[in-house]
């Protein structure tokens, strides 16, 4: 079941909100009587890597992971008296 509420009230009361959702699932923001927002709890997931999410978007075929590229040495460039930004210049060109 969701609750409708103005967002000035959700604004002043918004940790009261929160559980609130917890407890009841969502709630509905309105501004000046008209639905804006959804204000709802996550669903328990379990935790996965980076590296997991992205190869299953590669598998679905969502993105293309492309090859891997050979990791520059650019903390080595800078420790050798170059700066930063000259090094960041190389790299882009």
């Amino acid at each position: 079941m969701s609750r409708t509420l103005g967002i000035r009230e959700v604004k002043a009361r918004f940790s009261h909100y929160v559980e609130l959702v917890r407890a009841e699932g969502e709630i509905i923001i309105t501004d000046r009587g008209k639905p804006v927002a959804r204000l709802s709890g996550l669903r328990e997931t379990p935790s996965r890597s980076l590296e997991e999410v992205l190869q299953e978007m590669a598998d679905t075929g969502l993105i293309d992971l492309g090859s891997p590229r050979p990791a520059e040495p650019v903390l080595e460039k800078a420790r050798a008296g170059v700066s930063v930004s000259k090094v960041v210049r190389e790299m882009r060109r």
